[in-house]
């Protein structure tokens, strides 16, 4: 770390106020000690909310509170945080059916976020709690029932190594019998055998179709062996509007903008993989062939066979809690090989990493292999792309493995083989940085901070790239995209242009996830807006100026935690995604009051992140 800005590990700020938020928020924090199997339950104070809102940013202001940065992410020093937002639950908010998670991931070391929808975060709420807080390590291997404001602990060795689908029947079926809840009033969050034989990407699924992909959580549960968190909502709970009139008002105005936008039009229709896989397209930048060269797709057949497969009617029973936009489809494929009903794969998770990028374009057998992630509890997008590592370096006569380019059967085999570690898989199971690292050739993995990336290549994309580069988890949202890609008017970003937008993207999706709602509402939602929402909600003044410092607060935090973590940060892309020049990089780091891309001292006292 450079000596001139050299960072301690200091508590944040933390001026306690007695009392707590009443509207939007529930006000309570339950934390669960896994070691002790004992919880406690706490309030959350009305200062902490102004300066850090929910989400993603209690998320961080616990992990900056209450972890030092040096705790391995698999290790019972670790912690696991679940929060929910003031709009989480609002009915009438713009997708108010999300939580976010946050903890340090295995595979990359990183203090970092998954946002994830489904029921979970409303139903965590109505149960009492904004906050859910995992910590410890249980003796053996159990899953949690939240009811009644009551932590339950339950043997899992009966469903200890069985995949998602079969672990949620049978725990519903428990929920039925001894405790007489349904499935209309619980959400369950569960890990597969991925998660159990902790491999370094594995998700954590929530109500079986929902992942909170990406950054290994569900490895985090698995050494802290959870199989599943299970929370009942209870009927006497209400989660109470400050101005019912106001919001509704302002929340109506949002909503009718975003029905009118072509790209949330087309969500709404198509789901992710339509919606998007026809704009990337036009810019010829979809990512295939583990981004050594251009896939040509016939896109309106493509679509045509897309919204074939889509049972609209299925699909409602899989939307997130109160969601406008309802993206998540259902989707039944074609195919008698690959014959399959179950939730639809994203254009990232599904056409990209299990579709172009390891040599497919068949629909059905991406449909087939995102479902057979989501039972084993594998994030799609790390796991096809480890894959594609994988064919490269067996091309170039690295590794000795009968696989290529398209080979179906075998990329099917290897994704059991990874959530099992068995074989090649338990190698696979690292993450592509390791297979390549460990092969001699780096460049083979298309990563970013050792996350696998590329949602887009199109390298001149700067404001996307920039954004990219700077990610303080190693990739971005689609909705990074929006300016210069998905919007009709869509243009590429270079010099101030392109510092001004990753900054304020980066800012603005950090307050999306931690109000908490889906980054889709990016889109079209903006400061303006969230302010009149969140103030009519909770009663507070979040005006945009506060909205905005809160946005810069939280990304600065977590950038800083992270250098606490590994002592340096670097902001380079794969070469195969191009560079992003130094030049730009030092105005951006200028702006954000970074030095060589950590927080200036003064930087961080400004925010308020330390004293």
């Amino acid at each position: 770390m450079n000596k001139n800005n050299e960072i301690t590990y200091m508590r944040l700020i933390q001026r306690e106020i007695p009392n707590t938020p009443t509207y939007g928020y529930v006000g309570k924090i339950l934390k669960i000690n896994l070691s002790g199997e004992n919880t406690q339950i706490e309030d959350i104070p009305q200062d902490v909310v102004l300066k850090w809102l929910g989400g993603r940013g209690l998320g961080v202001y616990f992990f900056l509170k209450e972890v030092n940065p040096e705790v391995s992410p698999l290790s019972e020093g670790n912690k696991v945080i679940l929060a929910t937002g003031p709009l989480t639950g609002i009915n009438g908010s713009p997708t108010p059916g999300r939580i976010t998670i946050v903890s340090k991931s295995p595979l990359n070391g990183r203090l970092t976020y998954s946002s994830v929808g489904g029921q979970f975060g409303p139903t965590l709420k109505l149960a009492g709690f904004d906050v859910l807080i995992i910590e410890g390590k249980l003796s053996k291997p159990s899953y949690l029932i939240l009811k009644d404001k009551r932590v339950y602990f339950k043997d899992a060795s009966s469903i200890w190594g069985k995949d998602v689908t079969e672990a949620y029947d049978k725990i519903l079926s428990t929920l039925h019998e001894e405790y007489g809840v349904s499935e209309n009033n619980a959400s369950i969050a569960l890990i597969g055998p991925a998660g159990e034989n902790l491999v370094k990407y594995a998700s954590i699924m929530f109500d079986k179709h929902h992942a909170a992909g990406r950054m290994g959580f569900g490895a985090v549960l698995g050494y802290k062996r959870v199989k599943a968190i299970v929370v009942v909502s209870s009927k006497n709970m209400e989660i109470k509007v400050y101005d019912k009139d106001l919001f509704r008002i302002n929340a109506i105005n949002v909503i009718r903008r975003m029905k009118n936008n072509p790209i949330i039009r087309d969500l709404t229709s198509l789901g992710t993989l339509g919606a998007l896989a026809t704009r990337v397209s036009k810019f010829n930048a979809i990512p295939a062939f583990n981004l050594t060269k251009h896939v040509d797709l016939n896109i309106d057949q493509l679509v045509k066979e897309w919204k074939e497969r889509i049972d609209q009617k299925e699909s409602r029973r899989e939307y997130c809690y109160g969601c406008q936009i309802c993206c998540h489809k259902h989707v039944k494929s074609k195919s008698s090989e690959y014959r399959i009903e179950g939730s639809s794969p994203e254009y990232y998770g599904g056409l990209v990493s299990l579709g172009t990028y390891i040599g497919v374009t068949d629909l059905d057998f991406i449909i087939y292999a995102k479902n057979l992630c989501d039972k084993m509890g594998l994030d799609a997008i790390s796991t096809g792309q480890t894959i594609a590592t994988l064919i490269e370096l067996v091309a170039d006569g690295r590794i000795n493995y009968g696989i290529k380019y398209g080979d179906k059967d075998t990329i099917i085999k290897l994704i059991k083989m990874i959530a099992h570690r068995e074989g090649i898989g338990n190698e696979l199971a690292e993450g592509a940085q390791y297979l390549a690292d460990k092969y001699g050739e780096p460049v083979t993995a298309v990563t970013n901070k050792r996350l696998e990336v590329s949602l887009c290549n199109l390298n001149a994309a700067m404001g996307y790239k920039l954004a990219l580069a700077t990610s303080n988890r190693g990739d971005v949202n689609q909705v990074y995209l929006k300016h210069e890609v998905l919007s009709e008017n869509a243009q590429l970003l270079n010099g101030d242009d392109a510092v001004d937008y990753a900054i304020h993207i980066q800012n603005l999706m950090a307050i999306l996830d931690s109000c908490v709602i889906c980054a889709f509402s990016g889109y079209v939602i903006n400061l303006s807006d969230l302010s009149k929402l969140l103030t009519a909600v909770t009663g507070m003044d979040f005006n945009e100026s506060r909205l905005a410092e809160i946005g810069e607060r939280i990304y600065t935090a977590e950038r800083y935690y992270n250098a606490l973590a590994l002592g340096k940060e670097s902001d380079e892309l794969p070469s195969r995604l191009g560079s992003v020049p130094a030049e730009l990089l030092n105005r951006y780091y200028e702006r954000r009051g970074w030095v060589n891309g950590i927080p200036s001292v003064e930087t961080l006292k400004k925010l308020k992140v330390i004293e």
